[in-house]
């Protein structure tokens, strides 16, 4: 019997599985003997590129100079090595397959702040059908280790009581601050932080706020004490927590006085009392302007505010301790101090 050869050319009609078989008993030898069935032959057409996806759990903005990249391919591939992966500002670590050929990862380590990149380029491999590789996603990451800049911290507008603070900062961001009293004891970033004045202690203000870049930060602080000596520390964090060193402005608040005002007309009575006053304020009152009427302690401290409706204006300090006391009449930017004693 003679070994015969046919050779068939298949056009596949779409991307899929195709399977080739010759059945039994479809042709005979001379003899009349018939065949048997024919190996099957199994065969897949792909002429879809494999695509890589680089993917990272890290944020666009970091400030540690490491991140970690994991590579998939859509399909398995042959001849991928770390050689093949790109990078810009970086420098590659630790190639690790983890499924063989088709998921990978690696280490990058940023070499300067500024932006790195990764990718992996056209033709870097192939298909089981022999496809090249087709062009990754591109991962971008910004390494800052700057902080921000605080510029122009002044004070305006300071009064017996208050003070407008302003400031400047380079970044976005958020701006912590704590107000204590003038000492030599400096709070650490970390007590600003938290709110607190040197070694923890209680402040005379705190607080934060997010951090303007296009216009001045501005913060108006009151109930101070009258002629004292304040610290207002501050520092300023960009979105990846870099930090400022501590920025401080000093000032004094007024001391409480005769302002302007003149005091002919205004009565205050009975003083000594054991504990109602009367301000009686006749042609002052005249004026037709707010005029805003404060109790305040010994330290200077806030203890009771009245608007004046009325040319007599009546205070109950009664459930408070025998001393002295001082009412501060203000009447827009003029204001006098006079003392009073409760019995």
């Amino acid at each position: 019997m003679q070994n015969m050869e046919w050779k068939i050319y298949l056009k596949p009609v779409t991307e899929d599985y195709y399977t080739i078989n010759i059945p039994a008993a479809v042709a005979h030898d001379t003899a009349g003997k018939d065949n048997e069935a024919a190996e099957e032959l199994k065969f897949r057409f792909d002429k879809t590129p494999p695509v890589f996806t680089l993917s990272t759990d890290s944020p666009s903005f970091i400030n540690v100079n490491t991140f970690t990249v994991e590579i998939e391919s859509s399909e398995e591939i042959i001849g991928f090595t770390q050689t093949d992966i790109s990078v810009t500002n970086a420098t590659k670590l630790n190639f690790e397959t983890i499924t063989t050929g088709r998921k990978w990862s690696i280490d990058i380590r940023i070499n300067s702040e500024g932006e790195a990149s990764v990718y992996i380029d056209i033709e870097k491999a192939q298909d089981l059908a022999g496809n090249l590789s087709a062009a990754s996603n591109v991962i971008s990451i910004t390494y800052d280790i700057t902080p921000p800049t605080v510029s122009d911290l002044i004070v305006d507008d300071v009064t017996f009581n208050s003070a407008d603070i302003s400031f400047n900062v380079d970044e976005a961001g958020t701006y912590y601050f704590v107000l204590v009293y003038d000492t030599s004891l400096v709070p650490t970033v970390e007590n600003v932080l938290n709110g607190t004045g040197y070694n923890g202690n209680a402040a005379v203000n705190s607080g934060n706020a997010t951090s303007l870049i296009t216009t001045a930060n501005e913060l108006f602080i009151e109930g101070l004490n009258f002629n004292t000596n304040y610290v207002l520390y501050l520092i300023a964090l960009d979105a990846l927590n870099n930090s400022t060193d501590l920025n401080y402005v000093q000032f004094t608040t007024m001391d409480v006085g005769i302002q302007g005002i003149d005091l002919s007309g205004i009565n205050i009575y009975p003083n000594p009392s054991e504990g109602i006053f009367v301000v009686d304020l006749n042609n002052f009152f005249a004026i037709g302007n707010s005029i805003k009427l404060s109790v305040t302690n010994n330290k200077g401290e806030i203890i009771l505010v009245k608007d004046a409706t009325d040319e007599k204006v009546e205070f109950d300090l009664s459930n408070y301790a025998s001393g002295i006391y001082y009412i501060l009449i203000q009447h827009g930017n003029t204001y006098l101090n006079v003392p009073l004693m409760i019995k």
